[in-house]
């Protein structure tokens, strides 16, 4: 096998990424930070058996899924944004022609922070917490997991304290309530973590979370 070839089989079992900052050197606004990160991953699978039992004379299937994904950052002091766009797909779901849109927004948001260590993040953000058996990217999956929300919290070395407040609606209305049919798991979330840092040994998390959902008439 050639080194192309290799190269090839590489991005097709792992994915690759790459990304850049810029910094502006401008003296006066030398604080102003962007930074964009591109990632192309595509994964081979043949599954047999996975996920459930296999039955007697079940076929296998193989499959090609793909995820590509451009990430904008922009930082200063106090303030943060982030943009993250991404397709996903199986090699061969689309036509070689495309006349649909199939690009959707993976995280939008911005954060404002204080010196002290308080901060507020809003919009589509992923939320990932120790180990992610609650709340995680689920990076593992080809589209991941992202939240509407928003995140209150204090940070600092040993301290970490984040309030997580969600309300989902399927579309905006004048009249006929809140009636909301999942796409997001819930109609509402309210979540609290706390993790202590300031141990080499002892290092606990807490985390407390209350789902809301509804039932009606859409």
């Amino acid at each position: 096998m050639n080194t192309k070839l290799f190269l090839l089989a590489g991005l097709l079992l792992t994915g690759s990424s790459v990304s850049f900052a810029q910094t502006d050197t401008n003296t006066s606004a030398k604080e102003n930070e962007f930074s964009m990160s591109l990632q192309i991953r595509s994964r081979a699978e043949y599954r047999n058996g996975a996920l459930t039992p296999r039955y007697e004379n079940q076929q296998a299937a193989v499959f090609i899924n793909d995820r590509n994904r451009l990430s904008l950052a922009y930082a200063r002091k106090g303030l943060k944004m982030g943009l993250s766009v991404q397709n996903t797909g199986v090699w061969g779901d689309m036509p070689q022609i495309n006349k649909s849109s199939d690009v959707s927004v993976y995280e939008a948001w911005g954060q404002i922070s204080s010196d002290n260590g308080l901060f507020a993040k809003f919009g589509r953000q992923v939320l990932s917490y120790d180990d992610e058996r609650i709340l995680g990217a689920l990076d593992w999956n080809v589209n991941g997991r992202s939240h509407d929300a928003l995140k209150l919290g204090f940070e600092n070395p040993v301290h970490k304290l984040n309030a997580v407040l969600a309300f989902n609606q399927n579309t905006e209305r004048v009249i006929g309530g809140t009636y909301y049919t999942p796409q997001q798991p819930y109609k509402t979330m309210q979540t609290l973590w706390y993790h202590y840092d300031g141990s080499a040994v002892f290092k606990p998390s807490v985390l407390f979370m209350n789902l809301g959902f509804e039932k009606g008439i859409k």
